[in-house]
């Protein structure tokens, strides 16, 4: 990881030739003139640690940059450069987490190259908790939502896959990482595994539903969060389970999931998958349970409705394969 890649970008070729000079010989640099430019080269498919931006450029702004960065490279890290250097400006940015570091253009070479350096840094941590996550904790992932899988259909002769409907929903939003919201659904399932067999029989449609049920659920999963909180890779996963259930115009805009945190996308993800899974569990149809989300529009984004029907269109739910070959997929064999 000794080649890791700066992006520079700014309209006015003098500037990037001033960053050239001073940062060549000491980072692995490349440049765009302008913010398309630069917008093309992140498209292109080429990994960038850091991206430095100017904030103010014509058509399209740092923060558009930004913003655009984390949609096709969530861990690359962004640093904003403006002539505003007012300190509710960067706070702004900073908190809204579009940027890592917010620098004036008046800052000296020091404060730039500290700032670039800090952001390799972290770019570093991110990388391993990426390895970390893919060679560790979704195998685990996939694992324990076999074991799951397998209990509920030993108990009920009936079970939902609820890990992999959402990292199916998560394939089909183009979301970065869908391993995490597959991991998160994981926990979901974890929170009622441990629920008393009453819930479950409610659940699966053996006895009748009641408002307890949802309560009881919420209870399990959030003792499982609350002794899961403190490992520090997964504390994203557990905000996602504790994402209030808001109808999708109160958290995100209409035009893209990915204006908000994935904490927010998550929580919708898992709300949908929830209540899904419990239609699907109790009515033992996959279709009852689509002709509910659909019903309710106004509540689930729009987007995620359509990819939870192409899901069930598809025959995902028809084709589900055997717990044996869910267990050779889990480990990979």
């Amino acid at each position: 990881m000794s080649n890791l890649k700066i992006l520079l970008i700014d309209d006015e070729p003098q500037v990037l030739r001033a960053y050239e000079r001073t940062l060549q010989g000491e980072f692995q640099i490349e440049v765009a003139e302008g913010p398309r430019a630069g917008l093309t080269k992140i498209l292109s498919g080429q990994q960038y640690a850091v991206v430095v931006t100017d904030l103010e450029m014509p058509g399209l702004t740092g923060v558009d940059i930004l913003r655009r960065l984390r949609e096709f490279s969530p861990d690359t890290l962004g640093i904003l450069i403006s002539e505003d250097c007012r300190p509710e400006s960067a706070l702004h940015y900073l908190n809204e987490g579009v940027a890592y570091r917010f620098l004036s253009k008046q800052c000296s070479v020091d404060d730039l190259k500290r700032a670039i350096n800090d952001s390799k840094q972290y770019f570093r941590l991110l990388s391993c908790q990426n390895q970390y996550q893919r060679d560790t904790l979704e195998p685990l992932a996939q694992m324990m939502s076999v074991q799951l899988y397998s209990l509920e259909k030993q108990l009920f002769g009936h079970s939902f896959p609820l890990s992999r409907f959402v990292r199916q929903l998560a394939l089909g939003l183009k979301l970065p990482k869908p391993g995490d919201f597959e991991m998160a659904a994981a926990l979901v399932s974890l929170g009622w595994c441990s629920a008393p067999a009453e819930v479950k029989k409610k659940l699966h449609g053996r006895a009748p539903c009641d408002s307890t049920v949802a309560l009881t659920l919420w209870e399990h999963e959030s003792r499982l969060c609350n002794g899961l909180a403190r490992l520090a890779r997964i504390g994203e996963l557990v905000e996602m389970l504790y994402e209030p259930d808001l109808a999708w115009g109160k958290i995100m805009p209409v035009e893209s999931l990915l204006a908000v945190t994935r904490v927010k996308v998550g929580g919708h993800l898992l709300h949908l998958a929830r209540e899904f899974a419990q239609v699907a569990l109790r009515t033992r149809s996959e279709g009852a349970a689509l002709m509910r989300i659909r019903a309710r529009t106004e509540h689930y984004h729009p987007r995620v409705v359509e990819v939870c029907e192409s899901i069930v269109n598809s025959g995902f739910f028809a084709l589900r394969p055997s717990i044996g070959n869910i267990a050779s997929m889990a480990t990979g064999a």
